[in-house]
């Protein structure tokens, strides 16, 4: 079992600790370490062998700390000497720590941390540079296959980007969506949250059916992520392929009733959901991976409890 332990200035490492929480909506199982500005370096040495020394001998220690030339990482890295099975990261981020957490780190532990490094470091963008850049992916010949139809409405994000890539193996999103597609500014905000290594498209509803029924395009598996339910009917009712329907997250507001934590909806959502149901689809709410879904007819009883 591996362990992750953040040591940084401050209280920088519980940010980092909460932000993961709301993402992921899993506990934290990370272990802080924070460095104040009182705190000497003997104080701080100890502290670390003190949390270091809690774990057994033979479990992965992954410790990660904020900046390189800080104290933080000089305090650390003695520590490789006498801990055979230490790991020490460095320029601490959210997307890295993602893809620690997330990582079972099963095989070669190092090389798995330089992928994960390497792969942070693609995350590194300045945004006013990518305003130009941005290029369709157009590859002709293989069809291709859809793992999932999210409905979220804040469309790509970092669960979605992280957790659910993994989770339906898919190697391309594809986002149907309006208003982002046809606005260059809005449809850079999302192409630049991409994960790395995975294809992304930013189409309106009509043009995304258009693709995701053109046989032309690459053997994809495809995560397709809509910002409703009335969006969600029409790509059914167009796309033939999609067989699941996961209600991930629609945000209160005034007249919404609460099916779950990130779940809000209106008889209208309902209504479009039925529809989807009665074509054969696989209909529920699952905020994330690792929480339950919640059927359809639940999702009835839930309304009918809650509403006002």
């Amino acid at each position: 079992m591996k362990h992750v332990v953040l040591l940084t200035h401050g209280h920088l490492c519980e940010g980092f600790a909460s932000a993961l929480q709301v993402i992921s909506g899993m506990e934290s199982s990370l272990t802080l370490i924070s460095m104040e500005a009182q705190d000497s370096p003997d104080t701080m040495t100890q502290r670390v062998k003190q949390v270091l020394d809690s774990f057994p001998a033979e479990d992965p220690l992954i410790l990660m700390t904020d900046i390189p030339v800080g104290s933080t990482t000089q305090i650390a890295i003695p520590f490789l000497e006498t801990f055979p099975n230490l790991y020490i990261l460095t320029g601490l981020n959210l997307g890295l720590l993602l893809e620690i957490t997330l990582n079972p780190m099963e095989g070669d532990i190092s090389a798995i941390l330089r992928e994960a490094v390497e792969a942070s470091r693609q995350t590194l963008l300045f945004i006013n540079d990518q305003l130009d850049s941005n290029e369709e992916y157009k590859k002709k010949g293989r069809c291709f296959m859809i793992k999932l139809l999210r409905i979220d409405d804040r469309l790509i994000h970092g669960q979605v980007a992280v957790y659910w890539i993994n989770a339906t193996g898919a190697d391309t999103i594809v986002i149907a969506n309006d208003k982002h597609a046809t606005n260059a500014m809005l449809k850079m905000s999302l192409t630049v949250g991409k994960p790395a290594g995975c294809k992304m498209e930013v189409l309106t509803v009509a043009k995304a059916a258009d693709y995701l029924n053109n046989a032309d395009n690459a053997k994809r598996k495809i995560l397709l992520i809509c910002g409703s339910c009335e969006d969600a009917a029409e790509l059914c009712a167009k796309v033939a392929e999609i067989k699941e329907v996961d209600l991930g997250g629609i945000r209160f507001a005034e007249g919404r009733t609460s099916i779950s934590n990130q779940v809000f909806l209106v008889e209208e959502d309902l209504q479009s959901l039925d529809v989807i149901a009665e074509q054969g689809r696989t209909v529920y709410v699952q905020e994330a991976p690792s929480k339950p879904k919640i059927s359809l007819p639940e999702i009835h009883s839930i309304f009918e409890k809650n509403k006002k």
